[in-house]
């Protein structure tokens, strides 16, 4: 009887692939595609066949969900490989028209399950990242090693005509911050596989499940005092993840993209100092006091600190390393989102809207946030 269907699978033209031991894809998911330089997209809505199969490492991210969103809205076939708990990502199967959410259980440190992902791709998206080490993955382990492994097994797939690797703004070679190290080297190791991938360098990114701007708010909410690193003065160009998201795919399409790297940011330039004054204006705490903390004594503070949970800490070494670098801005001479063919969005328009959660108590008579977090608390007992 097996026998029998694989016949027929073969006279249809289809290939039946791992029925046993394999998860595998259903017949919507497009055959292997012939390399080309050329992608050729349509854009017909959800319900459409956009003539796009991407893969997306890192779908479940902060990043990942906005980009499955908008590769389901224009009738793309999107590959999700998760790892952990697959209730954990049931939120993208809504993104996409039914049939065209395909999540693949993976394994980053096993060679077959990334293969099974990538086999009938012809885009691949890397937004695998992490923005702590931890004590099962360094940060050498996922921006080089398995950035190494996704490249080398999208390269020996054959059928990847766009491959995008997301990486980071200040990303430096001679960088005192691993993070920042980390993120050049993997970006080396993708050009060794793919000199003509894209690669996108955002500077920080805000939205409503950030880890900036929710981060900065708990802080307040939380301390009496503000910590800072340094003087407070380090500048940076903080970007809607919306924006990073529409960045990625119109690298996707565009075709002077292929080889060519971006930086994306704000068009607003704030210091720290300013970021945390924003972020208590919106949540109602103006009477925050902000303390400045040499760079020598935070990085003492944060290694004394680091057995906490990441979660925990105020501050990690790195942080403070990535302070020592300098500015997360947009240099003069890179290409930026204008260059992708969008303008971003300023934080102030879309940045409060997530920072609603974090406000006072409500106030009963009018129902508004008028009251700081805490206020009341005494009288209660």
């Amino acid at each position: 009887m097996l026998a029998a269907v694989r016949n027929s699978a073969a006279r249809n033209g289809r290939v039946c692939l791992g029925l046993q031991h394999e998860r595998s894809f259903s017949d919507a998911v497009a055959s292997k595609i012939t390399p080309s330089t050329h992608l050729d997209v349509k854009y017909n809505g959800r319900q459409s066949v956009s003539g796009v199969t991407a893969t997306v490492f890192g779908c479940n991210g902060f990043v990942g969900r906005y980009v499955v969103s908008r590769l389901g809205r224009i009738g793309s076939q999107v590959v999700l490989p998760y790892r952990g708990d697959g209730m954990n990502t049931r939120h993208l199967k809504t993104m996409g028209d039914l049939g065209q959410m395909v999540f693949l259980p993976m394994d980053l440190t096993d060679e077959d399950s990334i293969r099974n992902a990538v086999k009938r791709s012809n885009v691949v998206i890397n937004l695998v990242g992490a923005a702590h080490e931890t004590v099962n993955y360094s940060y050498d382990d996922v921006h080089v090693k398995c950035t190494h492994r996704i490249a080398k097994i999208c390269k020996e797939a054959g059928g990847v005509q766009r491959f995008i690797h997301v990486s980071a703004a200040g990303a430096n070679l001679n960088a005192n911050s691993k993070f920042l190290k980390s993120k050049a080297e993997g970006e080396q190791v993708v050009k060794d596989f793919f000199p003509d991938a894209t690669i996108i360098r955002p500077c920080i990114i805000y939205g409503d499940e950030d880890k900036f701007l929710n981060r900065t708010a708990e802080i307040i909410n939380m301390l009496p005092l503000v910590p800072l690193v340094g003087d407070g003065e380090q500048k940076m160009q903080p970007i809607y993840v919306q924006d990073v998201a529409q960045g990625i795919i119109n690298a996707m399409v565009n075709s002077d993209a292929p080889g060519k790297t971006y930086t994306l940011g704000g068009p607003d330039v704030y210091t720290k100092r300013e970021i945390v004054s924003f972020v208590s204006d919106k949540i109602n705490r103006p009477e925050c006091t902000v303390v400045e903390m040499p760079t020598s004594i935070a990085k003492l503070y944060a290694r004394a600190i680091s057995f906490l949970p990441a979660s925990w800490r105020l501050v990690s070494p790195d942080d403070v390393d990535q302070c020592v670098d300098g500015d997360n801005l947009v240099n003069k001479r890179d290409l930026t989102c204008e260059d992708l063919g969008f303008t971003p969005t300023p934080m102030t328009q879309d940045g409060p809207t997530g920072l609603i959660r974090h406000r006072g108590q409500r106030d009963p008579k009018n129902n508004q946030f008028e009251n700081p977090k805490g206020f009341g608390k005494i009288e209660a007992f």
